[in-house]
Order: C-alpha cells, then sequence, then structure tokens
C-alpha cells in the first residue's frame, strides 16, 4: 500500500502534483513569488499564493465567457482575461502538457504559447505539470 510505504519512508501523507509542485516553487521561488496556475490550483493555497485575477482563481473559468462577463464585466473576454494575467507576469506559471479547457479556444492557447515562448523558460516537468519561470528582465 502506498501509504503504508510513504509511512514508513518518513515521507508526508500529502502526497501528489499538487503537493510536489508547491514543494518545487517553494524552493525554486524569489520568496513569495507569483503564480499562475492552469491546473491543480490546490497549489495557491499550499505556498501561500493569490491568483494573478479573479478568473484565474479557478483554471477552467478562463474559458467560460459567461461566468467572465459575471466577474469582470461586459466587455471581459476569455482573451481580454488572459492578456490580464499574462500582463501581471507571474514569476511562475504551471500547465499541464495538454489543456483541455483550451482545446477548442485556439485564439487563447496560440496566445499562451505564444507568451510562454517569449517571456518564459522551461524549468522542470513534475508529474506532467510544465513549470515554466518568467525569464528575467534585461537591464
Amino acid at each position: 500500500d502506498l501509504l503504508l510505504k510513504r509511512i514508513e519512508q518518513g515521507k508526508s501523507l500529502a502526497y501528489g502534483p499538487a503537493y510536489e509542485i508547491a514543494q518545487y516553487l517553494q524552493t525554486a521561488g524569489p520568496g513569495r513569488s507569483s503564480l499562475y496556475m492552469m491546473s491543480d490550483h490546490l497549489v495557491y493555497w499550499l505556498v501561500g499564493a493569490y491568483p494573478p485575477t479573479r478568473v484565474s482563481t479557478h483554471p477552467s473559468v478562463l474559458t467560460k465567457p459567461d461566468i467572465i462577463t459575471v466577474i469582470e464585466g461586459p466587455n471581459a473576454t476569455p482573451a481580454t482575461e488572459l492578456r490580464k494575467i499574462l500582463e501581471a507576469r507571474p514569476h511562475f506559471v504551471v500547465k499541464p502538457q495538454s489543456v483541455d479547457y483550451l482545446s477548442g479556444w485556439p485564439e487563447i492557447a496560440g496566445m499562451l504559447e505564444e507568451a510562454l515562448a517569449r517571456d518564459y523558460v522551461l524549468e522542470t516537468v513534475i508529474e506532467g505539470r510544465q513549470v515554466y519561470r518568467h525569464k528575467p528582465h534585461p537591464r
């Protein structure tokens, strides 16, 4: 049994991708790093961080225009919300290899991939979740 093995090894009973990501971010991040979680949003709570926007509190809301307009107003769209998230320049963006809720949203997926390629470096992969770190600003 996995739990018995963890006890025998002196490991925490709290385990899984969110816990592994949180542990990584706590050691890799500068202080209270800002982050954008595209899955495993429990990580925000585990590391004492807040999502970059109200809409990003739950990852899939990004592709729910009706909810976005209720939260942010009639002119808010998935594109404006992703832009707002990216303009917050989170230190870390964590996303699964394939983001299921973006499958019907090629414009949003393209914006995200473009921003990740331009502004971020893939630092590590933890249980299938890609952890990107924001590139330092040139001075």
